[in-house]
């Protein structure tokens, strides 16, 4: 198993990047939070993505939005490897340049399954995001800033013109899963 891990990159507190290539299986032992917005944006391979006691398989362009607060994990799904881009922010990050209300995402934590041509601007707008923080040439923080805007927006777009909620497309095995820790949770002594 070998891991390949690019730096993380980060702007005081309020935002990082990282990108990861991961081969083999991994699994984060347990749900965790956090006081800031979480984007996973999966470039290739797949992962199961738990959100409040909730499965979800992410594929190849798919976009998890977390909301701070909420408790998630991921595990290996049966794919042997995975690469993603991993974006962490907090809302003060982004607010002088946008209202609260433009976040796709304001309320709750989804999974947005884009479709295969609206791949291209995403991947554009993060490596963009990626770029500016790695070279980090004058001006770099209102770059990343202005990027992670404009993706915001295109999501809230995105949402909108196809008049769609949060993707509810859970892992195949989720009911099984939630009759097994229930029956775990009742008759655990």
């Amino acid at each position: 198993m070998e891991d390949v891990i690019d730096n993380r990159f980060s702007i005081e507190d309020s935002f990082s990047i990282q990108h990861l290539c991961m081969k083999g299986q991994h699994n984060m032992g347990q749900s965790h939070q956090h006081s800031y917005y979480e984007l996973f944006y999966l470039l290739d391979g797949e992962r199961v993505y738990y959100i409040n006691n909730k499965a979800y398989t992410v594929k190849k362009g798919d976009l998890v939005i977390i909301h701070p607060k909420d408790l998630h994990h991921t595990k290996s799904a049966n794919v042997p490897l995975y690469e993603r881009i991993l974006i962490y922010f907090k809302p003060d990050f982004i607010s002088s340049l946008t209202a609260t209300d433009a976040f796709p995402f304001h309320h709750s934590s989804m999974l947005l399954r884009l479709p295969l041509k609206e791949h291209g601007p995403v991947n554009k707008a993060i490596e963009e995001i990626y770029t500016e923080c790695r070279e980090q040439k004058t001006g770099f923080e209102t770059c990343v800033k202005l990027n992670l805007t404009l993706l915001l927006i295109n999501l809230q777009r995105h949402l909108l013109l196809n008049n769609q909620n949060p993707c509810e497309q859970s892992h195949p095995m989720y009911k099984k899963m939630i009759e097994i820790t229930s029956y775990m949770n009742k008759n655990f002594h």
